[in-house]
């Protein structure tokens, strides 16, 4: 367990220079329960690692669910996990991801998430216009995963016209696993880069303002 975020982040950024994989979930200033659970699955992590993946970076927000057993959280972390995780998933995560040096760090809020979009290859995160705009700015490919718990129609509409014109991808929790075995979610239609100036009016009138 990582004993502060300085050594972790370190050890991401010796990764990004490797050439691997670099994977940033993002839920905002709330929580995200659902998500961060799929995340946290045997399933899951096994899909990052087929797809070289060689950094995690997890931001729960409030969320009281803290994954990979706490590992990356920082001091305290095996306290705060307070879930009881499978044997087989506790080793593989022992064995086949931290043992092979696949960092992961969990964090709940920083002033800025502009560093972690940089570095990422792609983003995992709720419908927050904020989250969508930013990712698009930085021109990283976005899966976005619907919280219906929020019930927040317009977020949904922004989400579901930026998939359709393949800037971005789109899934719920149910539906993750399903996305990251069948599609490339690496791989976005880039927002034109002259319209980018105009992406926060495109927002606003899908958004009906």
């Amino acid at each position: 367990m990582s004993s502060g975020g300085r050594s972790v982040r370190s050890r991401r950024r010796r990764k990004v220079a490797d050439g691997g994989r670099n994977v940033f979930i993002t839920v905002g200033t709330t929580k995200f329960e659902k998500l961060i659970r799929e995340i946290d699955s045997l399933e899951c992590v096994k899909m990052f690692v087929s797809m070289g993946v060689t950094s995690i970076v997890c931001q729960i927000g409030h969320g009281s669910h803290v994954p990979f057993c706490g590992h990356g959280f920082g001091n305290g972390a095996a306290a705060e996990c307070g879930t009881t995780q499978q044997d087989d998933y506790k080793k593989y995560l022992l064995k086949s991801v931290i043992g092979a040096g696949i960092s992961i760090e969990t964090f709940r809020h920083k002033p800025s998430i502009a560093q972690y979009i940089g570095e990422a290859d792609v983003i995992i995160g709720h419908a927050g216009v904020g989250t969508i705009m930013e990712t698009v700015r930085a021109e990283k490919p976005l899966l976005v995963i619907v919280n219906t718990d929020l019930m927040d129609n317009h977020q949904t509409e922004v989400a579901e016209e930026m998939s359709k014109m393949g800037h971005i991808h789109m899934g719920y929790p149910r539906t993750l696993k399903t996305i990251l075995a069948t599609e490339n979610i690496f791989k976005v239609t880039p927002y034109p880069r002259k319209d980018l100036g105009a992406f926060p009016k495109l927002l606003d009138d899908l958004m009906g303002f």
